[in-house]
Order: C-alpha cells, then structure tokens, then sequence
C-alpha cells in the first residue's frame, strides 16, 4: 500500500506544472530581494511554495507559503522591531494580525 501511494505522488509530481524559483536581487548590492518558486499557467505567473522577501540589508522582510497563487498558513511581516503575524486561507486573512516586540512579546492585535 506504501508503495502504491509512493508511486502515485510521483506520478503527480511528474504530471504536475513545471515550478521553477524566482530569484529577484538588488541591482547595486546584488543581495537578493524576493524569493519564490512558480508556474506558468496561460501565460501567468502562479506563485506556488514558500515565499520571501527581504531588506536591502539582507535582513527578512516577509515569509510565508502560497498554493497555486494563493497566501495559505502563517505570513509574517517585518518592520523596524514590529513582527506582524497572520494566517491565511485562500488569500485571506482569518481573525487577526498578532503584533509582536523585538523580545517577540505579543503587543496587541488588530487588523
């Protein structure tokens, strides 16, 4: 049975769209921006797996996961020492943004 499922994501693997990782980096610094992998579908780009983004120190900017185009799970935004956490199903918030402190203390929560 192990077998028969091992076999069948493999074949969905290879039946599946071509992904392929974006990779964008800063032209001055050549540090990279944006980070995620895709797929074309009619022409467009889709957006699927992890994503990430960063300052042009380097630093993590925004991490999260898309499913064919679409934010899903836990999004996390970083600015100055304020982490915004949210969770997403089919590109759209659920509940509320989580603000946290650089002691990653929860400080309030709100949209």
């Amino acid at each position: 049975m192990k077998r028969a499922c091992w076999l069948l994501g493999l074949l969905a693997i290879a039946c599946g769209p071509e992904v392929q990782v974006k990779i964008r980096t800063d032209p001055n610094t050549n540090r990279v921006v944006e980070e995620y992998p895709y797929y074309l579908e009619n022409g467009q780009t889709v957006k699927h797996g992890y994503y990430r983004s960063f300052y042009p120190d380097g630093s993590p900017k925004e991490t999260g996961e898309y499913a064919h185009g679409l934010k899903e799970g836990e999004w996390v935004y970083r600015q100055d020492d304020i982490k915004r956490v949210g969770i997403f199903a089919d590109d759209r918030l659920v509940g509320l943004y989580k603000y946290y402190d650089s002691s990653d203390r929860k400080i309030r929560e709100g949209t």
